[in-house]
């Protein structure tokens, strides 16, 4: 079976892991003859967002033979799978975040494309989440399958480090709304326990201001790969992640696999992904205060999560992803 994963995202963000991995995996079995065809790394599709939509509104032609499976690891690429007339065409689908809360601009292409993943012959979503809101959308469809993302394998070879003493939060992702990291701002600007944050990614001009007394409590990282990422997430003692919409949300899973304990807020995929009521606090600041400070007074309570955690990452391995990944394929 000859299946092209074709890419347009950057380099290790959470879309081009799942094409990336999969294609790892799936090169490993001898029925699969499978190429990882990557358009930002060779720069056939633009580095700046405005531009990069434009072209794949009008769509590119990959010149790929017809006989092959061509799996598109974003709805973004649906023109461009339209042009491109394959054997048979799978869609990932990460999030629908795009739809509901782009500029005006963004969401208008991205409706068009998104629109036009339906003539795909089979839609794949990393949670039930996703595929619950994509079925909300558009409609009921038999072709439709969820499937969970994995763990780079980096993670599962973490050994235990001794934590700091100082209590130390750690916070990543981009700050924009859905990631609601006023939120995070507000339960530090109040709690009363020394602390320091590591903050992975900058803060808008707009919370920034908001910092007061607890500015010079944060280490803010611009960029990190990987192993630095392993590393930070294993000095920290709780991940704090209230995001607001989540597709997946990869950044919980991988605090526990480095016995970092991670709060989640109880909003769309994150309940599904992290499967711990302990774990999932309504966007109640008090709340997370509460819980916060439970973790910091029981040892045996913070084992206990910390525990937990190294099962739960059992459940995300890329390996159980390419085989989930197999059986769907049996629906073309």
């Amino acid at each position: 079976m000859k299946i092209n994963i074709i890419n347009s995202s950057p380099k290790n963000s959470a879309i081009w892991k799942v094409g990336y991995y999969n294609y790892l995996e799936l090169k490993k079995d001898t029925h699969y003859d499978v190429k990882f065809i990557d358009l930002w790394e060779e720069n056939k599709v633009s580095h700046n967002n405005i531009i990069r939509a434009l072209q794949l509104l009008k769509g590119i032609n990959l010149n790929l033979k017809k006989d092959e499976i061509n799996y598109y690891m974003t709805p973004l690429m649906s023109k461009t799978m339209r042009i491109n007339k394959a054997k048979q065409n799978i869609m990932f689908i990460h999030d629908l975040y795009p739809l509901y809360y782009s500029g005006i601009g963004l969401k208008t292409v991205c409706k068009i494309l998104y629109k036009q993943s339906t003539f795909a012959n089979l839609i794949v979503t990393n949670s039930d989440t996703t595929k619950n809101e994509y079925l909300q959308e558009y409609g009921k469809t038999n072709k439709i399958f969820s499937n969970h993302l994995g763990l780079d394998k980096k993670y599962f070879k973490v050994k235990t480090v001794k934590k700091p003493k100082k209590l130390t939060f750690i916070s990543i992702g981009r700050d924009e709304p859905r990631k609601n990291l006023e939120f995070i701002i507000n339960i530090l600007n109040k709690i009363n326990v020394e602390f320091e944050l590591i903050r992975i990614g900058e803060f808008s001009k707009k919370n920034i201001s908001k910092l007061n007394k607890i500015k010079n409590k944060i280490r803010i990282y611009k960029n990190v790969n990987e192993n630095e990422l392993i590393k930070l997430y294993s000095k920290s003692h709780i991940l704090l992640f209230p995001s607001t919409y989540e597709g997946f949300g990869m950044p919980p899973i991988e605090a526990m696999a480095c016995e970092c304990i991670p709060l989640v807020s109880d909003k769309t995929s994150l309940p599904e992904v992290v499967q711990n009521e302990e774990l999932i606090i309504p966007l109640e600041e008090e709340k997370w205060i509460e819980k916060i400070k439970q973790i910091i007074k029981d040892e045996s309570y913070k084992k206990e999560l910390i525990q937990f955690g190294k099962q739960q990452i059992n459940k995300y391995i890329w390996k159980e992803h390419k085989e989930r990944f197999e059986k769907i394929l049996n629906y073309l």
